[in-house]
C-alpha cells in the first residue's frame, strides 16, 4: 500500500491499483488499425495486424472515431448520444479478435458504447468478460449492419 500525505489528509492506495496505474503509464498504448482513415463495409470486414495487440488491462477496447459522421451540429455529448442511439442498433457492430496462428476466435467485443471527448466521437466496442491479458491477437473481424464511412479503428490496450 502507498501511503500520500497532504497537508491535513491522507490518502492510501490500494497496490493493486498503484500496479495497474504503474502498467497504464508504462505500457499502455493506443494501436490505429489499417488505414486512417478507412471504410468499413455492412457484413464482415478483415483487418491482418501488421503487429501483434494484447490487453494490459480487462478493460481493453476497440474504438471507431466515427467523427466523420456525424453532422457538425450532433458533435456533443448529448448530440452524439442520440445520433448513436439513432444510428446503431444494440449488435449492430461487432470485433472479433484473434489469436496468433488460431482460426477459432479468441474474443468478441460485442457490447458497444460510445465516447465522447474534445470534439471527437468514438464507437467503443468491448468484451462484457474480462479481457484475457497478455495474449496476443494478430487478426481483427469487424462486422457491422451498415457501412461506415471516412472512420479510424484503434485498440486501446487499457482502461481503469
Amino acid at each position: 500500500m502507498l501511503i500520500i500525505r497532504f497537508s491535513d489528509a491522507i490518502l492510501k492506495i490500494p497496490k493493486s491499483l498503484m500496479l495497474k496505474l504503474f502498467s497504464i503509464l508504462f505500457f499502455g498504448s493506443v494501436t490505429y488499425i489499417g488505414e486512417s482513415p478507412t471504410d468499413i463495409n455492412a457484413g464482415i470486414n478483415d483487418f491482418q495486424l501488421q503487429r501483434p495487440i494484447s490487453a494490459i488491462t480487462s478493460n481493453a477496447s476497440i474504438q471507431i472515431d466515427v467523427t466523420s459522421m456525424l453532422p457538425a451540429s450532433e458533435i456533443t455529448i448529448h448530440g452524439s448520444r442520440e445520433w448513436f442511439n439513432n444510428h446503431f442498433a444494440k449488435g449492430c457492430v461487432k470485433a472479433v479478435l484473434y489469436a496468433k496462428g488460431n482460426p477459432v476466435p479468441a474474443v468478441v467485443l460485442d457490447e458497444q458504447g460510445i465516447g465522447y471527448s474534445s470534439g471527437e466521437v468514438k464507437l467503443i466496442l468491448s468484451n462484457s468478460l474480462a479481457m484475457p491479458l497478455k495474449q496476443e491477437f494478430s487478426k481483427l473481424t469487424l462486422t457491422s449492419c451498415k457501412p461506415m464511412s471516412n472512420v479510424s479503428v484503434s485498440w486501446q490496450n487499457y482502461h481503469l
